[in-house]
């Protein structure tokens, strides 16, 4: 069953980066399909076509984007995250073979595989402590860092 979801994955980020290369739009994509999962699976109440956009939160996209990391991650990373899952190489560090080994890449609680460090106690938020960890030829990581770089104003 893993290979079938993870081929279903693979094929929803490959149409994905097809069909668009700005981050928000991507986010709202895949906010759109869990919202429609959801009201498949009756978690909440079906809500009128016209009304689709408004039930779009952040909640949603927030889980929306970590949903991409994800998918992303098992994609690009496989052997990385099986090996902090499982704990094979001691001390739940990857292969030194890795190409990211050197950032020291742990597990977060969301399953979204992180840069670690020693910042722990530096007051910043998770995401300027332990930035995740993307591949840097997938074109998801462009419209990430365009969007970042627009957010900054630069």
């Amino acid at each position: 069953m893993k290979v079938h979801l993870a081929k279903l994955k693979n094929s929803i980020i490959s149409k994905l980066q097809t069909l668009t290369s700005n981050w928000q739009k991507m986010k709202r994509i895949i906010a759109t399909v869990i919202l429609i999962k959801d009201i498949w699976l009756k978690k909440i109440q079906k809500p009128r076509a016209s009304e689709i956009s408004k039930v779009i939160n952040m909640k949603l996209l927030n889980d929306a984007e970590i949903l991409i990391y994800k998918m992303i991650q098992v994609e690009c990373f496989p052997n990385e995250i099986a090996s902090l899952e499982s704990g094979s190489t001691g001390n739940n560090r990857v292969s030194k073979l890795s190409t990211i080994y050197k950032l020291d890449p742990f597990i977060d609680d969301q399953h979204v595989l992180r840069v670690g460090g020693r910042l722990n106690k530096s007051g910043l938020g998770i995401n300027e402590v332990h930035p995740v960890i993307l591949p840097k030829t997938e074109a998801i990581t462009e419209a990430v860092v365009r969007w970042r770089h627009e957010c900054v104003g630069q």
